[in-house]
Order: C-alpha cells, then sequence, then structure tokens
C-alpha cells in the first residue's frame, strides 16, 4: 500500500497579534487563535468578515437585524468584540476585506489585554501595512446577482525610511432575495516612517462608505423558518426608501514604536473613528401558533 500527499500551499503557522498583543507565532501562543491571511481571503473571494469566517470553526454568523455583521464564538455573542489593529470597534455596520490583510480569532476569554468582553473570545481586523517592495495589484471579479467588484492594493517605498501603501475598492451587487441591494465603496492609506532603527511611526486612515437594503430574513413560525421561497422579501413595499441605510466610516490611527533594547518595546496607538449612520428597517418578528 503507498499513501501520497500533497503539502498545502497555505502556513500551518503564521505569525499573530491579537493573543498577546505582541508579534508571535501561532503555534507558540497557549490560547486558541484562528487566522485566516490575506492569501486565504483572495482564493475564497471574501467580500465581508462573514465570508472570511464561514469555514473558521466556533464562529458562526447572525442575521445581525440585517444591519451589520454579527458573530457568536463558542456559543457567546461577540457583537460587541471586534477589534481593528488592537482597538475596539464599535460593530454597527458591515466592513471589508479590501484592506485586511489578516482575520484572527481569539477564542475565549482575553480581559486581561483588552478589557470587558464576551467568554466567548474576540475578532481582531489586522490592516495592511507598507512595506519595503513595490508592489501593484488589481483585480476586477463579477458574480452570481449582478455582483460587481474592483480592487487596488499599490505598495512604493520612497526611501529607506518611507513606505506608503493605497488600497481601494468599488463594490455593488443584487442578492437572491427580492429587492435587495448593496453599494459600497473605500479608500484606504497607509505609510510607515522609520526615524532611525528604533523608532518607527505607522500612519493609517481609512474611509469605507456603505448603502445597501437591508435583508432580515424570512419571518419563523413555530420556531423553524417559514416554508416559503428563500427568494421572498418580507420587508416593506417600498424597501428603497424605508429598509435602506447608509454608513459612512472614517478612521486614522498612529501606531509608535520605540525599541529600548533587544527585549523591551515601548508601543502607544492613538486611534480617532467617526461613523455616520443613517437606517430606516421594517423590522421582522416569529409568529407563534397554538400557544
Amino acid at each position: 500500500m503507498t499513501i501520497s500527499g500533497k503539502a498545502s500551499r497555505y502556513q500551518s503557522s503564521v505569525p499573530v497579534s491579537s493573543a498577546t498583543r505582541s508579534d508571535a507565532d501561532s503555534l507558540d501562543v497557549p490560547q486558541t487563535v484562528d487566522a485566516v491571511p490575506a492569501s486565504v481571503l483572495r482564493d475564497r473571494g471574501a467580500r465581508s468578515i462573514k465570508d472570511a469566517l464561514a469555514y473558521t470553526p466556533g464562529v458562526t454568523s447572525s442575521t445581525g437585524e440585517g444591519i451589520r455583521e454579527q458573530f457568536v464564538i463558542r456559543g457567546f455573542s461577540a457583537i460587541s468584540d471586534t477589534y481593528v489593529d488592537g482597538m475596539r470597534d464599535g460593530g454597527n455596520s458591515f466592513r471589508d476585506t479590501f484592506n485586511l490583510e489578516q482575520v484572527e480569532v481569539v477564542k475565549g476569554p482575553s480581559g486581561v489585554l483588552y478589557g470587558r468582553g464576551s467568554a466567548g473570545g474576540l475578532i481582531n481586523l489586522v490592516s495592511k501595512r507598507p512595506h519595503s517592495q513595490a508592489q501593484t495589484d488589481l483585480a476586477a471579479s463579477l458574480g452570481s446577482y449582478d455582483a460587481r467588484r474592483l480592487t487596488l492594493d499599490v505598495n512604493q517605498p520612497i526611501n529607506e525610511a518611507v513606505q506608503v501603501r493605497i488600497n481601494a475598492m468599488a463594490d455593488e451587487g443584487d442578492s437572491y432575495r427580492d429587492e435587495v441591494w448593496y453599494n459600497k465603496h473605500g479608500l484606504a492609506l497607509a505609510s510607515t516612517l522609520r526615524f532611525n532603527d528604533d523608532v518607527t511611526l505607522d500612519l493609517r486612515a481609512q474611509h469605507l462608505a456603505d448603502e445597501r437594503v437591508f435583508d432580515a430574513g424570512i419571518p419563523g413560525i413555530n420556531r423553524k423558518p417559514a416554508d416559503v421561497s428563500r427568494s421572498t422579501y418580507y420587508g416593506s413595499a417600498n424597501p428603497g426608501d424605508n429598509d435602506s441605510g447608509t454608513s459612512a466610516d472614517s478612521t486614522f490611527q498612529a501606531d509608535l514604536k520605540v525599541d529600548l533594547s533587544d527585549s523591551l518595546q515601548l508601543r502607544n496607538t492613538l486611534s480617532y473613528r467617526t461613523l455616520d449612520l443613517e437606517r430606516n428597517q421594517t423590522t421582522i418578528n416569529r409568529l407563534l401558533l397554538n400557544t
């Protein structure tokens, strides 16, 4: 009997920062950490965090009332346990993967590092950073229900001390659900400034705009989904006005790192975020019969 196999082109162990707030190999971290790197996001065609975590064990997504992405980790709601580069995200809007280097899921309590949170774990979105190699990636995709997406990723080292990276995205499409559509676009700018061998400043700015008709699913009857076509829309008769919303999410973040010695580093992060939301929604409730 001959047994043969083929090595996976994905790394079994990748650097993660969420579990320790410092760079560490995932195999060296005692806490369970699942990482979805950019190569996997690209191969899956993941456009949202829901797509990115679709195959992550112990993580499930819920409807979020149709107005946001919402996750459950190990059976506990993680609605307020999403972070961007280690800083807490409000979890009140839809996110995109166009500027993500990696999505990390830390399972179990992490209050020592992050403060208040659920017992299930947390999700940390790691943004793309500039690097030393010039690079330009342009990608376009078409999909079912008139889905169209265009992304641009440009990395340019100015000199040994300054590196710049720009990411842009435009995405629109319909849905298998009648009347549902979305339209979003984003722009992210990042720069790394190396003052000397010991002092580095990372600057990041991002703007993400999203407009869509909300999809809260189909109603439940006696604790199970109604026996109707999944394309049936149970919102307003005029969803464009009464079941839609817009969001404009802008973030600026500065991360200063100072190496005091070979084993000691001082790090300070400043983050400023604004989120403008406008929503109108017809809610759907369950129906209990014979009670």
